[in-house]
């Protein structure tokens, strides 16, 4: 009984290995051969994409998600500093009483000016770094500046509905600071809730992200970049429709309350106490 086990050990070892031979003839390789003759194997699953080069995503996501932060924050410093200076009454007395050509005036520098490093991202992402687009530079480009022009347009409406300048800041703080984790480009949209998902799809980062993938990998034609543009234009054309006529009304109440003469003001309620 003990030799007749031995045989049969013996016999399934060599058979085994007549096995793994044949699998190598297949092109399957050592390791795929050893796991079809082994009983027991394991398998590991990282829980990120080990493959993922980190250039890549630091060019891709990170970098031009902090140019965005950054471009928000520079708007609504631009809008509410007329407002802690108490300065508003000069600011639309300079554009003719025009909130609208008040606001081109003091956006549009700072717009050509991140449109500028944006171009310099590009150039260095795609030219330096080596990671040339499959499809349109050009396309890659626009989509950024519409990108840029949908965090303009969330700067205007949130000036114009938050109450004090701090709280401005605030609001665009938890606006465009949690935008990295909801692009979809490190963890996959379908991995999110819905109501995740149609958070991030409020996101001007996430349209951008998804434009600037299909023109770095996939090489779409502009035509396949509608849904992108589409979005982005409602993101740049709603907040302008809603936060233009707030802004108005609300820093021209804010101007009549600027015209009355501090000096005057003071001497009144230096009689009143006095008396």
């Amino acid at each position: 009984g003990g030799i007749q086990g031995d045989i049969s050990g013996l016999m399934s070892a060599l058979k085994l290995q007549q096995t793994a031979k044949s699998s190598l003839a297949t092109g399957i390789g050592p390791a795929g051969a050893r796991r079809l003759v082994e009983v027991v194997h394991s398998d590991f699953y990282a829980l990120g994409n080990m493959g993922m080069n980190f250039n890549a995503f630091l060019g891709s996501n990170l970098i031009p998600g902090v140019l965005f932060l950054g471009s928000m924050f520079c708007f609504v410093t631009a809008i509410i500093r007329e407002d802690y200076r108490n300065s508003i009454k000069d600011w639309l007395d300079n554009a003719d009483n025009s909130m609208t050509a008040a606001l081109v005036g003091k956006l549009a520098p700072h717009y050509f000016i991140y449109s500028l490093i944006i171009l310099w991202y590009l150039a260095l992402f795609a030219g330096q770094g080596g990671w040339a687009p499959s499809g349109s530079l050009f396309v890659w480009f626009a989509s950024a500046l519409m990108c840029l022009a949908a965090f303009l347009g969330a700067a205007i409406l949130i000036c114009a509905i938050a109450p004090t300048w701090r709280f401005a800041l605030v609001v665009a703080s938890g606006y465009a600071a949690p935008a990295l984790p909801f692009t979809g480009f490190s963890i996959p949209t379908d991995s999110m809730s819905p109501v995740v998902q149609f958070f991030a799809e409020l996101l001007p980062l996430t349209w951008f992200i998804k434009g600037q993938s299909q023109q770095w990998v996939m090489g779409a034609n502009v035509l396949d970049m509608g849904e992108i543009f589409s979005s982005l234009g409602l993101l740049i054309i709603i907040p302008l429709i809603f936060g233009i006529p707030l802004l108005k009304r609300k820093y021209f109440r804010k101007e009549k309350n600027l015209k009355a003469d501090p000096v005057s003001l003071l001497s009144i309620f230096n009689k009143k106490r006095s008396s």
